[in-house]
């Protein structure tokens, strides 16, 4: 071990440039791999995690606020459902800049079908909004902060997260929960959205061919996901890529050394130095 140590610290007082690049060529293809196998383990099946964080519902049922949704609770295959829950678009005032949102009424005490998930603050309460954490992030908004909707001021009760509905940016605009009552402070609805639970969630694509204004989690999980997996590709392609390059890299300042040696070897034997 003396005599490797002795030998790797003069190595390095005579090629500094050569040991430098090869532990920058090492230390790249090591974090890269590591880089991606770790982005590879969270990219894979976010929605699904989500929804069972969430009791995320099977197909989600849309109507405007003239029809009936009613029936759907109780079409075959549904074992549950919740709400219907009214919606209102609304522009929303964060700070000094105005946007677009959909609003949502909720109970105060959760369904049994597509319960967002509260990752900071608390569930909606009575002049407390709750913001879908994609929105807020976009917003720059936290539990506690005050926003505007349709000229009413809402202090943010919370973020949390849904899987009955794709979040933004994917699905414009931005959604917003209030309390029913609050809803209709803030202006009349102007749609409904039912969660239903299937028997089978695998047959959720066939529910929602088979009714009008039905959506999958299937369908909301693909295009909820697309970009993430797009960009998981693209960065595993990349660390591949890095990975071989670094490899390549080491190999040819590991046959440079070695062919050094070799001569070096050549030369010493060249003057009678014994084996």
């Amino acid at each position: 071990l003396t005599l490797v140590a002795r030998l790797a610290l003069r190595d390095l007082r005579h090629r500094r440039a050569e040991a430098v690049l090869l532990l920058i060529a090492i230390a790249a293809t090591t974090t890269t791999l590591t880089l991606g196998l770790a982005v590879r383990g969270v990219a894979d099946r976010p929605w699904e995690r989500t929804r069972a964080a969430t009791a995320g519902p099977d197909a989600v049922a849309t109507a405007d606020r003239a029809a009936s949704l009613a029936p759907l609770a109780h079409a075959s295959g549904v074992t549950a459902s919740a709400g219907p829950y009214p919606v209102a678009s609304a522009g929303i005032r964060v700070r000094d800049f105005g946007v677009d949102a959909s609003v949502q009424g909720r109970d105060t005490a959760p369904g049994a079908v597509d319960r967002p998930r509260v990752t900071a603050g608390s569930w909606v309460r009575r002049g407390g909004a709750v913001v879908e954490r994609a929105f807020a992030d976009a917003l720059r908004v936290r539990p506690g902060e005050e926003i505007t909707i349709s000229g009413h001021r809402f202090r943010v009760a919370g973020i949390a997260v849904s899987a009955g509905r794709v979040p933004y940016p994917s699905s414009t605009p931005g959604l917003i929960w209030v309390t029913r009552a609050d809803l209709k402070r803030i202006g009349p609805a102007t749609s409904q959205v039912m969660p239903l639970r299937l028997a089978d969630p695998a047959a959720a694509p066939g529910f929602a061919a088979a009714h009008r204004g039905v959506r999958s989690w299937q369908d909301m999980g693909a295009y909820a996901t697309a970009e993430l997996h797009l960009v998981d590709g693209a960065l595993l392609t990349g660390t591949w890529a890095l990975a071989l390059l670094g490899v390549a890299c080491v190999a040819v300042l590991v046959g440079g050394r070695l062919a050094d040696q070799t001569r070096r070897v050549g030369l010493l034997k060249a003057v009678g130095a014994s084996p």
